[in-house]
């Protein structure tokens, strides 16, 4: 569906976005409450999405990803004068599922009902040039 190099930049920017949204010192200003679970959810799905885009063969290598990212923003912030939370990292992996789950199922329906190009009959009152799509599965006909 993308590039390697294309999902690999995607993962690397968000994976950057979460850790300086979540080591910035500006989070202890916002009062956030149990809708910080629910970030953790989010910026992860998000964060495994396009690898999962690339090729849905990534799906391990994102999780441990997730896990190994998430485990070390916990670790690192009592040093940035927050509070390391257990069940952030549980937001984590799941939001990491959750992008899998995700990224697969949209990247499969892509793959097979993507469009395809098909040229009209000689005989056609349109233009021979001129394209209509169809599903590439056969069910559709």
């Amino acid at each position: 569906m993308i590039t390697i190099k294309a999902g690999i930049t995607l993962t690397v920017i968000m994976g950057l976005a979460i850790i300086m949204t979540t080591l910035s010192p500006i989070a202890d200003v916002l009062n956030v409450t149990t809708e910080d679970k629910v970030y953790h959810v989010l910026a992860f799905a998000l964060f495994v999405m396009p690898m999962m885009w690339v090729s849905t063969k990534f799906w391990r290598y994102m999780i441990a990803a997730s896990v190994i990212l998430g485990a070390g923003i916990e670790v690192m912030q009592p040093y940035v004068n927050q509070v390391g939370d257990v069940m952030d990292l549980v937001a984590d992996v799941m939001g990491a599922i959750l992008g899998v789950i995700t990224g697969y199922f949209t990247s499969t329906l892509y793959r097979t009902y993507k469009p395809r190009p098909i040229e009209l009959d000689n005989d056609s009152s349109h233009r021979q040039s001129a394209r209509i799509f169809q599903f590439r599965d056969d069910r559709f006909r």
